[in-house]
């Protein structure tokens, strides 16, 4: 069995996302130290992640929220019922605050409360708190979905909305099977630096070395298919190729993705 490289950052940052580079430090830096170090396989066992949760970050000694971003998508689905299925495993005195962006693709906040809600009672998970959801300005052309992001980052990292943030980033298929480029190369592809912790243990992405092929091994070890998968989106299709939003447009590099590595969509 070949368990996937876990890598650490050599720096404080994520080469496209850093909330762990700002905030005030805690003056007596304790050894780190965390919760629980969960392995999870997919079902041939012959690739590994592992669900990490910090007792403590460069930021606080006292960690009690997991922040998590929620598209409504596979990858961050897949993210949010293991960190909710460790924590209840565990015994965990710990919540989680599901999170939301509404611009570019106003579905996600919508497909997303759909998934929070299913997660939480499949599980009967009672440590997830209210989800947030954040409307960038319309008439603001600065304002993308991805500033959104880096701004709430920071602003929820200040304010103490999370402690750690959690993200379900994933890598792409191999190249060549894909049809064409889905221009996520830059976050995503194989040349990528993909660094799943954070030096100062603020910002974990676990899932980032493998691809959806894993995900959808996660859906199937824990009987998920005919549950939690048909609340999940994966599509980013116009809204007259996805019926407004309404069904998988069964065209796009997305719905190709899903198709892929699910064998259905």
């Amino acid at each position: 069995m070949t368990t996937t490289e876990q890598v650490v950052l050599s720096s404080e940052t994520f080469a496209d996302n850093a909330p762990e580079d700002f905030g005030t430090l805690v003056s007596n830096q304790p050894e780190p130290a965390y919760f629980v170090e969960q392995p999870y396989y997919n079902l041939d066992n012959s690739e590994s992640i592992t669900i990490k949760i910090p007792k403590n970050t460069r930021h606080t000694n006292n960690v009690k929220r997991l922040g998590i971003w929620c598209s409504g998508g596979c990858d961050s689905t897949s993210l949010l019922y293991l960190l909710a299925k460790t924590i209840q495993d565990h015994n965990l005195d710990l919540y989680i605050q599901p999170m939301s962006v509404r611009r570019q693709r106003p579905w996600n906040p919508v497909k997303a409360s759909a998934v929070i809600q299913k997660v939480t009672e499949i599980l009967n998970f009672d440590r997830m708190l209210p989800h947030q959801i954040y409307y960038p300005p319309r008439s603001d052309p600065h304002q993308t979905e991805w500033q959104e992001f880096q701004d709430r980052d920071k602003k929820n990292k200040d304010t103490e909305v999370w402690h750690v943030l959690f993200d379900g980033l994933t890598s792409n298929p191999p190249a060549d099977v894909q049809p064409y480029s889905n221009g996520e190369e830059h976050r995503r592809g194989d040349d990528v630096k993909k660094e799943i912790e954070s030096e100062c243990r603020a910002h974990m992405r676990p899932l980032y070395l493998i691809d959806k092929r894993f995900v959808a091994d996660i859906f199937r070890q824990f009987n998920l298919i005919n549950s939690l998968l048909p609340v999940t989106w994966s599509c980013e299709g116009t809204i007259e190729a996805s019926c407004n939003f309404t069904v998988h447009c069964e065209e796009c590099w997305w719905c190709w993705e899903r198709q892929w590595a699910f064998g259905r969509l």
